[in-house]
């Protein structure tokens, strides 16, 4: 009897200490990008082309994957765990914001775990990062030094006013306000989440917003995040609300966010050749890209891959270049970028490099295929993971040329 009410006593201190901890509650007319689609359409269909559209685990088989990889070579962490850590960045608007060890034992003794899924699982939370997420940014507290990342970085509004870039927009639907930082600076925003980040051993596992900065200081003109993942301004309409102060015609940006899947934004921003001297190739690449390629997610990965042919048709041999970076767990072993002790070689491309790869041509050619191809996984640690969605595990081909002699 006294055993059974040490456990209630328990229970009910659990999920007393899960409720101090709930977050903000996303109001159901914002929890999703469905009821802003009527008012801006074109913004909607573009954004559920893009990654920000995936953000949340069940969208994301990379993301999913990882987790799973981690709780298993971590065993002191459970899966809820980690993506209340993730969604700082991967979902800011979830209800929960931290785990504390009451919480964890609440999951391991199965206490409440429905509710907790629930939560990991609301509408907002797999609508991915969406309008009440930028758009809802009152403030910006960046902390590039002190690592304050997503949701520590900002301040959200009330949820019924939306923040950009204009003076004066109307809607039947929310309050509008302009923020400063939609015009003067928007990589801030962008920074919140993609400026650079480390993993629990203190490696750090990304550094887009870092690599930026640095090119920026070498490269004046360096375009804004915006001017490649979104789009240069353009004539257009923000909100097709026809009533009055709706429809007006102003200076808009495209909202795809740009990838590798959406777009051709590096067929855009790399310039790829060959030449042929004697018995060597050599590939080109120019880089006009202010960041390293690949960047942001650690496994990426960019080769160069040269096949010699004979006159008969039949492949003499081929020859690859890769550029990435290495993560080495605590054994010396390679491992993904959030397990990694310590980072090895990273040769991924240098914002706005000037590459030439050199080849030797073996005797016998007659014609030759190069192919510059792109990849968002090596494809050893894809095989590890299991990730099977075809996004992750495609070869993206940036350049396919052939020399015939």
């Amino acid at each position: 009897m006294r055993r059974e009410k040490r456990w209630i006593i328990i229970a009910l201190a659990l999920l007393a200490s899960w409720g101090l901890l709930q977050g903000e509650q996303i109001d159901s007319r914002y929890a999703t990008n469905r009821n802003c689609e009527a008012c801006h359409t074109a913004i909607s269909k573009q954004w559920q082309t893009s990654r920000h559209a995936h953000s949340h685990f069940t969208k994301n088989d990379l993301y999913d994957k990882t987790l799973d990889y981690i709780v298993a070579h971590e065993v002191t962490k459970t899966k809820e765990e980690i993506v209340v850590e993730c969604a700082k960045c991967h979902n800011p608007r979830i209800e929960k914001r931290s785990i504390n060890s009451a919480d964890k034992l609440g999951l391991l003794l199965d206490i409440d775990k429905k509710s907790v899924d629930r939560m990991l699982e609301t509408p907002t939370m797999k609508n991915g990062i969406t309008c009440i997420v930028c758009h809802n940014v009152d403030k910006i507290h960046l902390d590039k030094k002190g690592g304050k990342r997503g949701f520590d970085a900002v301040e959200f509004g009330p949820q019924g006013t939306m923040y950009g870039p204009f003076e004066g927009a109307v809607s039947p639907y929310h309050k509008t306000q302009k923020r400063e930082f939609f015009v003067k600076d928007p990589n801030r925003l962008c920074f919140v989440c993609h400026y650079s980040d480390t993993n629990d051993f203190g490696v750090e596992v990304y550094s887009t917003g870092k690599e930026y900065e640095a090119a920026k200081a070498e490269h004046p003109n360096a375009p804004q995040c915006i001017e490649c993942h979104m789009s240069g301004k353009k004539k257009g309409i923000a909100s097709n609300f026809g009533g009055k102060g709706g429809r007006v015609k102003r200076l808009v940006r495209d909202h795809l966010f740009a990838s590798i899947d959406n777009s051709e934004i590096y067929e855009k921003y790399l310039t790829i050749s060959a030449k042929r001297q004697k018995d060597r190739l050599t590939v080109f690449i120019t880089s006009q890209v202010p960041h390293k390629v690949p960047t942001g997610y650690g496994l990426r990965d960019l080769e160069i891959r040269v096949a010699f042919f004979g006159k008969d048709g039949k492949q003499i041999s081929e020859q690859r270049k890769l550029y990435t970076a290495h993560w080495i767990n605590g054994q010396g072993e390679e491992t993904i970028p959030h397990l990694a002790r310590k980072k090895g070689l990273d040769d991924r491309l240098a914002p706005y490099a000037d590459v030439a790869e050199t080849f030797t041509i073996p005797k016998g050619t007659h014609l030759i295929n190069y192919k510059v191809i792109y990849r968002q996984i090596d494809p050893k640690m894809d095989r590890r993971l299991g990730v099977r969605d075809p996004f992750f595990t495609n070869e993206y081909v940036l350049k396919n040329g052939v020399i015939e002699f």
